[in-house]
């Protein structure tokens, strides 16, 4: 570490935190609660700031799961904070709102005729699930049915490298990639 974070410190980086906030830089306004987070001992202190990163990735970065984890860790400092317990519910209440567009959107793939809205539909539900749940391997399977039903679809390939690359799937990316060269070059 290059330097202690003292009171003097921790004052500074609260500026820099509001400073990025006021210019909406919301990913540098969270590496900075992270930071801050590292060096505070006090729980209920590190509660609150949990909960600031919970309202943070929710409202502005759309990161509802990461922003339930963050209200579940305040709870797990302090299981009695004020704040925490009805945010939990709020971050529920959007899981479910979440879940019923995927369920949605899956009906919509088994409901359709042709292969190129099938696929378009599989996509659109494996996006939504990405957003909530990035690691889940219902959309590796939701991504390769779409593929199935149309090679085509771009964005469905995309997304899958993306979901192999986030989830640090190195070899499943590059077996894919590989596999992507090897019908290329069948073309």
């Amino acid at each position: 570490r290059a330097f202690d974070l003292d009171r003097t410190n921790f004052a500074a980086l609260e500026a820099a935190r509001s400073t990025y906030a006021r210019h909406e830089e919301w990913a540098l306004v969270l590496q900075l609660m992270n930071l801050q987070l590292e060096h505070t001992p006090d729980a209920g202190e590190q509660a609150a700031l949990y909960l600031g990163m919970a309202d943070l990735l929710s409202h502005r970065l759309d990161r509802s799961d990461d922003a339930v984890a963050c209200v579940r860790r305040a709870l797990e400092l302090v299981p009695d904070h004020p704040g925490a317990k009805p945010y939990l519910g709020l971050l529920d209440s959007v899981h479910a709102e979440r879940k019923a567009r995927f369920d949605a959107a899956v009906a919509a793939a088994d409901k359709a005729r042709d292969g190129r809205r099938r696929a378009a539909r599989l996509v659109e539900a494996a996006n939504l699930w990405m957003e909530e749940s990035p690691a889940d391997a219902q959309i590796e399977a939701l991504l390769r049915k779409a593929l199935e039903a149309d090679p085509r679809n771009e964005h469905g390939r995309i997304l899958l490298e993306q979901f192999y690359e986030g989830n640090g799937r190195w070899d499943d990316l590059v077996a894919w990639l590989s596999q992507r060269v090897r019908q290329t070059a069948r073309k």
